[in-house]
């Protein structure tokens, strides 16, 4: 009988989760909105998800663990977000393994942990990391998150925080972040931070692609268009991506110094700018890094793409079974 280990993602917007087979196939999926009110509403959306992912199954013992990505600081080792500022703060503290067996009605494996440490599982297990045991990993989207494996054992820190790369400073009196802190990596290059520069300066009518483009539909604008318009010969959005890259790659040369990965992955929405975005970084990094290294760190994009989320979910799953079978 095939085995499969359930993944979840819960998201900012949808909740999605699939079957999962070792080998990464996926067998079924189901999603919704996140957006939900309350924790008894999403307990229920939860548990009515999971139930028809566990009908798809080849009879119910077939799955064997769960893995979950989540927003948030998660302990090591715990089933519970013990942190999850925002709108979803109503689910610190949720028995998440409870409701998952409740909904499957056996007691099984279940592994949580923060999306961005579950999405760089996932790469390791299927994607752009394999065989890889020094990898650093960006997720590069309305902010920035991030994951970190040294040695081959994914780093959760002291009090799980471990991997909030988009808080490094790379600006000392840079712009304010959401953490508090000022000159964050998030409040420099994050999708709302290079649309927000746009934005700004069509609001000031400089000239350039993206005025004529937007001026009449700024809320249209998304960080894309921005790189779009910066590999066209922009001058406008390619002095917004120079600063952003020059802001990521000094972030990257701090981690390379600290850390020595073996690779660096990008995902999230900004890394679909693809070849605009990671040539220029692969050369900045190359420049502050080539005296101490003395040698080129690649540079990839993380290679799961939408089925990220629930992919590394289900490594998280598969890691957790693998590791108390012995195999």
């Amino acid at each position: 009988m095939t085995q499969w280990v359930l993944g979840i993602d819960i998201g900012g917007t949808t909740l999605k989760a699939g079957l999962v087979d070792r080998a990464g196939r996926f067998r079924a999926e189901r999603s919704q909105s996140s957006r939900l009110p309350d924790r008894e509403t999403f307990r229920r959306a939860l548990e009515t998800v999971i139930a028809e992912l566990g009908a798809e199954a080849d009879g119910r013992p077939a799955v064997a663990a769960v893995g979950i990505g989540c927003k948030g600081t998660v302990a090591p080792g715990a089933r519970r977000v013990r942190s999850l500022p925002g709108a979803f703060s109503f689910l610190e503290g949720a028995p998440l393994d409870r409701w998952i067996e409740r909904a499957l009605q056996q007691r099984l494996e279940v592994r949580l942990d923060n999306d961005a440490r579950a999405a760089l599982a996932g790469e390791r297990r299927w994607g752009a990391a394999r065989g890889k045991d020094d990898v650093v990993l960006l997720t590069l989207g309305s902010g920035v998150g991030g994951a970190i494996v040294s040695h081959g054992r994914m780093l959760g820190g002291h009090a799980g925080v471990a991997g909030h790369l988009g808080h490094i400073g790379v600006e000392i009196d840079g712009p304010a972040c959401s953490c508090g802190n000022r000159g964050c990596l998030e409040a420099i290059f994050s999708a709302r931070a290079i649309e927000g520069e746009a934005l700004a300066a069509i609001r000031r009518g400089c000239e350039s692609r993206l005025y004529e483009r937007f001026a009449a539909r700024p809320e249209e604008l998304t960080c894309l268009d921005v790189f779009a318009a910066a590999g066209e010969g922009d001058a406008v959005a390619g002095a917004i991506v120079s600063r952003g890259v020059a802001a990521l790659g000094a972030a990257l040369a701090g981690i390379a110094a600290a850390l020595d990965p073996d690779l660096f992955l990008v995902g999230g929405q900004i890394a679909e700018a693809g070849e605009v975005l990671l040539d220029p970084l692969r050369r900045d990094l190359h420049f502050r890094t080539s005296r101490l290294l003395r040698r080129r760190i690649p540079i990839r994009r993380a290679a799961l793409g939408e089925r990220a989320g629930v992919a590394g979910a289900a490594a998280l799953g598969w890691d957790a079974l693998e590791t108390t079978s012995g195999g």
